[in-house]
């Protein structure tokens, strides 16, 4: 069973690339910059910055999903695409900087289980 679904940006600026993910059965949207140089920049902003920056991002994807929008796709299928100005609540890691992770991730390839 798949768990979440996701989209992605690229930015037109280099590094500010955010995929976003959205948990299944949670109201839970977790943004990721790309590994680059701005992600390390991303550890020393303040967290109201970054969270303004992924708000305005996604604000800009859903809106083009609005204007591309099938209106027969609306009648089969009810979808709102609307964003709210600030999110109920946020978190935002450092993960690079953590010194247990220190930006560390694995993968896990196609078909693997556990």
């Amino acid at each position: 069973t798949q768990r979440f679904d996701f989209i992605g940006h690229a930015s037109a600026e280099h590094g500010k690339d955010i995929l976003f993910f959205n948990l299944r059965n949670a109201p839970i949207l977790v943004a990721i910059y790309g590994g680059s140089d701005y992600s390390e920049k991303v550890e020393d902003m303040h967290d109201e910055l970054v969270v303004f920056e992924c708000m305005k991002v996604l604000k800009k994807i859903c809106s083009k999903a609005i204007e591309a929008r099938d209106d027969s796709l609306r009648t089969r299928r009810q979808v709102d695409y609307t964003v709210p100005d600030w999110p109920i609540d946020y978190f935002v890691s450092r993960w690079g900087s953590d010194p247990y992770s220190r930006g560390a991730f694995c993968y896990v390839p196609p078909g693997v289980n556990g």
